[in-house]
């Protein structure tokens, strides 16, 4: 609706609050206007209305951001699980520089010495006790045609331990030596094991035994050997030996080996 200019009320002048530095400060002051006086204003009809020439108003704060707060919520949670994670390694490195580390190392030891060896190779005997359990079970044969018998089997087999634990320490007559270590002994097996022919054995012959008065046995055999060469010749030697077994803590040794004469 337009309004006769005639109609219109004279505007009532209000006061104007000087502001100073709005453009720089408008942002960071409360710029407030007073309302002026209603103007009275006459339509057609003849009623009066009452029109507002300003209102007051306020500039809105800024709110203050609310990310610092969940920022250190998070941070909190990360410690909190960071540290529920390493709890167990700083416990353990509080352990480790508590506990000596000879100590520790003495504490494995003894576990992998009680540790039941699951799935491994059990460790072989060292070789005394192999060879007393040898001697126990070969040696204590008091029939000396038997252990005889036994010393044969051990002559044609591959072991020079086995073949030396019938022999006294040291031997009188060994090999056209006297007084032959038993280690001696025992190398002299191993070589001639190392030095056989791929075919080789030997038998044990015309074995005579005879006691003597100081408790001893002599023993007269022929050893028959054969071997085979590469070419598929076999060869037969026979040696006529002499042996003499004496018991040595309840067990048969022989004491002495000499060979008398060979046929080939």
């Amino acid at each position: 609706m337009v309004l006769p200019v005639s109609d219109v009320a004279p505007q009532v002048e209000s006061p104007i609050v000087p502001v100073t530095g709005l453009a720089s400060q408008e942002s960071k002051s409360t710029v407030a206007v007073k309302k002026a006086g209603p103007v009275e204003v006459s339509s057609q009809s003849g009623a009066r209305l009452a029109v507002p020439m300003f209102q007051s108003f306020q500039a809105e704060e800024p709110q203050k951001p609310k990310r610092w707060g969940l920022f250190a919520t998070v941070v909190c949670m990360l410690a909190a699980v960071s540290l529920f994670l390493a709890w167990p390694y700083l416990v353990g490195l509080v352990h480790d520089r508590l506990t000596p580390a000879s100590s520790v190392t003495e504490e494995s030891a003894v576990d992998e010495a009680t540790k039941p060896a699951d799935n491994k190779t059990p460790m072989q005997m060292p070789d005394a006790n192999a060879a007393a359990v040898r001697d126990a079970a070969i040696h204590n044969e008091s029939d000396p045609r038997i252990w005889l018998e036994s010393w044969a089997e051990a002559m044609r087999g591959q072991d020079a331990g086995a073949q030396a634990s019938f022999y006294a320490d040291p031997v009188e007559h060994y090999a056209l030596k006297t007084n032959v270590s038993n280690a001696d002994v025992w190398l002299d097996k191993k070589n001639s094991i190392q030095n056989r022919p791929a075919s080789w054995t030997v038998k044990m012959e015309d074995v005579v035994i005879e006691p003597r008065p100081d408790e001893s046995i002599r023993v007269r055999l022929t050893k028959h050997f054969t071997s085979g060469s590469d070419g598929g010749r076999v060869s037969d030697q026979s040696i006529h030996s002499q042996l003499k077994l004496k018991k040595i803590d309840g067990q048969w040794k022989i004491v002495s080996e000499q060979n008398l004469a060979s046929e080939s």
